[in-house]
């Protein structure tokens, strides 16, 4: 039988943020449906495809462990997210971009960190990002309850001895100031 932190670990993935701060910006904010509905698409959808097209042929596991299946997922939704992220900015459709520029940076940052310095949780660093962009566009109370997710998603990947103290830290802390970045560079547009 499986644990509750694997239960919790699958549910809320790294994929599930994008699609989670989506939501709640539509219904805090209103906006394009149709935007909305492309831009989960490339978020969240997209990479879990190309994620389980992976794991269907063994070249990748469920929590893709693997540091090459890692960094080219990485590189392949950092760019759908800015691309998309950067013509929802073209058309002033602020909100949106921001979550996809917040999530494309946060995906950088990962496949730098992990390239050159050590494994990061992606669970943890989504999540976070997804904390970051809801304190900033939904309020401290969408912000909180995205905080405590988080601090259950981190406790759940300790526990199924996925990441170290360090790694989760490091998914914590470092995606926080890029999302600030973003939001800073985004409302200047």
């Amino acid at each position: 039988m499986e644990s509750v932190y694997t239960w919790v670990s699958r549910v809320l993935n790294p994929y599930a943020f994008p699609f989670i701060s989506f939501i709640v910006i539509e219904v805090v904010h209103g906006g394009n449906l149709a935007l909305l509905i492309l831009g989960v698409i490339i978020s969240s959808f997209l990479p879990a495809i190309i994620h389980l097209r992976w794991m269907r042929e063994g070249r990748t596991n469920e929590y893709v462990s693997e540091i090459k299946c890692r960094i080219k997922l990485s590189i392949i939704v950092c760019l759908s997210d800015l691309v998309f992220g950067l013509a929802l900015l073209a058309v002033r459709e602020r909100m949106f971009a921001l979550v996809l520029l917040s999530y494309s940076a946060t995906t950088f940052l990962i496949f730098v960190f992990t390239r050159f310095i050590d494994k990061m949780s992606v669970h943890v660093s989504s999540s976070v990002t997804a904390t970051a962009i809801l304190f900033a566009l939904a309020g401290y109370v969408a912000g909180l309850i995205m905080l405590a997710v988080t601090f259950v998603v981190a406790v759940s990947r300790y526990c199924l001895q996925a990441h170290t103290i360090a790694q989760l830290i490091e998914g914590f802390v470092l995606p926080i100031p890029l999302v600030y970045i973003v939001n800073l560079i985004v409302l200047s547009v």
